[in-house]
């Protein structure tokens, strides 16, 4: 304790913080033994996993995102960022349940970009949409006035009507939304250390 004393106030915090992740993993070692000798190793594994993101930097961390996030696009939804990735707007219809108190949970989404953005597969970009959405890749903000013509592009394309009328059914009706896609601040980080990537490797 004297040497604790002796240390910064954040070095001292970062020593009990060790000295407390080394109890708590020995303690968690002799339980699993105690109960299972073969299923030590588990707790092995999370020592591991955990000092690495304890000696994790910045950029580390950030690259372990981007190789997770872009295992999981596929290539359509890289041509949707991409169309996004210069600060493009595009017009957004979200069929929404009704709800009194908030906006009311998506339930379908459509969007004129699976065209200008070339997506081969076009009957799932309602599916490629909420997915950038959900995983926070692209958002929808309000309704944008310079986009109303496109709006009502969107709203008489028969794709969409479609929609609308297998959807018909739900009680209470749903409320046609007009949004607004846009790439988000994480879905543009994204996208732009793939392009860096992508320029060191040439």
């Amino acid at each position: 304790m004297a040497i604790l004393r002796r240390l910064p106030p954040i070095r001292r915090a970062e020593a009990r913080f060790q000295h407390v992740e080394e109890e708590v993993l020995r303690g968690l070692r002799e339980r699993m033994d105690a109960l299972d000798p073969a299923a030590s190793h588990h707790a092995e594994a999370f020592q591991n996993r955990l000092t690495i993101s304890l000696e994790q930097d910045t950029d580390t961390l950030e690259m372990e995102i981007v190789q997770g996030l872009a295992g999981h696009l596929v290539s359509d939804e890289w041509r949707l960022l991409a169309a996004l990735s210069d600060g493009s707007g595009y017009p957004l219809l979200t069929l929404r349940r009704a709800r009194w108190r908030d906006s009311g949970e998506a339930l379908h989404r459509y969007s004129s970009i699976g065209r200008s953005a070339g997506v081969y597969a076009q009957e799932y970009v309602p599916l490629y949409l909420a997915r950038l959405i959900n995983n926070g890749l692209a958002a929808a903000l309000p309704e944008r006035a310079a986009l109303r013509m496109d709006y009502e592009l969107c709203e008489g394309d028969a794709t969409f009507r479609e929609a609308q009328r297998r959807w018909g059914g739900e009680r209470p009706p749903l409320k046609v939304r007009r949004e607004t896609l846009v790439i988000s601040p994480a879905g543009q980080r994204l996208w732009d250390t793939v392009m860096q990537l992508g320029e060191e490797e040439r």
